[in-house]
């Protein structure tokens, strides 16, 4: 077995495990979609307008802030078993998510033997999973009412999802479900932990058993049914495994995380 091999594997993860975040506001509407089109050309875009008697954005004093519109008809928020209707001028100010990653650079370390590794958050690598909040956790809140979907993707090869060695000769370690990495095993998966408790873990992701596999398709890893008023935390982990064959090398992989609101 050669020595040093995946030195430093996931390094921006820097060589390696980079973990990148983006944020997606979906309008669900469970039987009827309905889309509206901003005002735009060339010079302008008008996200929102409205036909009232007044208003102003810019009400202030030392102790408040007030935006408020007058006359609009049947504003507010309506909503059935098969719709949902946010009506007014104002009501697009409503709607907030914000997500976020706690480390953005997580690692293997060097790989001296076939065993299985865990990614930690200085990059070095242990061979027993982490603590809570390693390698890195997702912070997320929203007031959609419908909840939150937060899902996962590997970039791989581009091609397949995985751990690659893009240096000649090439190698992906491809991913694998949790519960089949395993010592001897080119193996490498994804999985959550330490659940918030208004977030679910999808069940092919929950813990490191799980028997999900990551792609280089976005994969549900964590929901919400319900708005998060409150900041929920999950953490995001890694595991991976070598073979005897398995060539030495610099590994890495970009993996994708996205929170959509289900509004």
């Amino acid at each position: 077995m050669k020595r040093g091999f995946l030195k430093k594997v996931f390094s921006a993860v820097i060589i390696s495990l980079l973990l990148f975040s983006s944020i997606s506001i979906f309008l669900f509407f469970p039987n009827l979609i309905i889309k509206a089109q901003g005002m735009t050309s060339a010079k302008y875009k008008i996200i929102s307008s409205d036909i009232n008697a007044g208003g102003r954005d810019d009400q202030t004093s030392t102790t408040y802030k007030m935006q408020d519109t007058i006359g609009g008809i049947a504003t507010g928020i309506s909503d059935s078993a098969l719709y949902k209707l946010m009506a007014g001028y104002r009501t697009i100010d409503d709607l907030s998510i914000s997500f976020s990653i706690s480390d953005l650079a997580i690692g293997f370390g060097n790989f001296s033997s076939t065993n299985v590794r865990y990614a930690t958050s200085d990059e070095n690598g242990a061979t027993s999973e982490p603590v809570a909040q390693n390698p890195t956790y997702v912070t997320i809140s929203t007031n959609a009412p419908n909840g939150v979907i937060i899902s996962a993707r590997s970039e791989g090869d581009s091609s397949d999802a995985g751990i690659y060695k893009s240096s000649s000769p090439t190698k992906l370690i491809t991913a694998a479900a949790c519960a089949t990495v395993d010592n001897g095993v080119e193996s490498y998966a994804l999985y959550v932990k330490n659940v918030g408790s208004n977030l679910t873990a999808a069940s092919g992701f929950n813990g490191e058993t799980c028997a999900g596999t990551i792609s280089t398709i976005g994969q549900t890893i964590l929901t919400a049914s319900v708005p998060l008023v409150t900041n929920n935390t999950a953490d995001v982990a890694l595991k991976a495994a070598t073979a005897g064959v398995t060539a030495a090398g610099s590994y890495s992989d970009v993996i994708t995380l996205t929170a959509t609101g289900k509004f």
